[in-house]
């Protein structure tokens, strides 16, 4: 059953991943506004076609932490559920990523116009000026900025340490950091085919001034706030 509903979501989300591409592209005439709801729109689809095929749910534990303001969200990176569903559940937002992602057709198209910031992690200090110089600009336009400090999805149960790009961000602007912990990996794993049916939980934190805070200092304490929480929700590993 778990590999013919999964079959069943590809299937169906390559349909509405061609459709919406292509939706946002066309909705950019209106501007970014426009092209931004409609990618809301199918995170939302999206969502719901995970959790009716897939029987994969999901609950926010902190709602009441999410800002007025645009904020740097550090979220832990387990899968790709929390990267169409972070779009719909938090505040107007762009993704620091990958650039490959936008080389996929239709689904990185429609990236390309929405303001996310493609960076070249090999590309080193290049690499961090960009998400600096990017990350002003969002801000400065009221759009958060989600980062997923391990730099690619890890297996439950890991923890390995944090690129410091998003600290230094943070301290680059003073904009107030919000930690993410959640388990969606216990559901989608990372590289899987398979996605078995579950609730993900996401718990969000209590943002943190990074004012006058020294890189290390904002990196370490988001590490171990996403850390301890990690560890709630999934206990230690076996």
């Amino acid at each position: 059953m778990v590999i013919l509903r999964s079959i069943l979501w590809y299937l169906v989300t390559a349909i509405t991943t061609i459709i919406w591409g292509v939706s946002v592209y066309l909705a950019f005439i209106f501007g970014y506004r426009a092209s931004m709801a409609t990618a809301k729109s199918w995170c939302s689809v999206t969502v719901w076609l995970t959790r009716w095929i897939c029987g994969i749910r999901y609950e926010v534990i902190g709602r009441e932490h999410l800002p007025s303001e645009p904020v740097i969200f550090f979220s832990k990176h387990q899968s790709a559920w929390e990267t169409f569903s972070f779009l719909t559940l938090l505040p107007t937002n762009c993704f620091v990523c990958k650039k490959s992602l936008l080389n996929i057709p239709f689904f990185g198209w429609g990236m390309r116009i929405t303001k996310h910031i493609a960076i070249d992690r090999s590309e080193g200090i290049k690499a961090l000026k960009s998400v600096i110089k990017e990350g002003k600009n969002r801000l400065s336009l009221g759009i958060s900025i989600v980062i997923f400090p391990e730099g690619t999805r890890v297996a439950p149960y890991e923890h390995p340490i944090f690129h410091k790009s998003g600290s230094a961000l943070a301290k680059a602007t003073g904009a107030p950091v919000i930690p993410i912990a959640h388990n969606a990996g216990q559901c989608w794993r990372r590289n899987s085919f398979l996605k078995y049916p579950g609730k993900v939980t996401v718990v969000i934190g209590p943002a943190y001034d990074t004012k006058g805070k020294s890189v290390d200092e904002i990196n370490d304490t988001m590490y171990a706030w996403i850390k301890e929480n990690m560890e709630k929700l999934e206990g230690k590993a076996p």
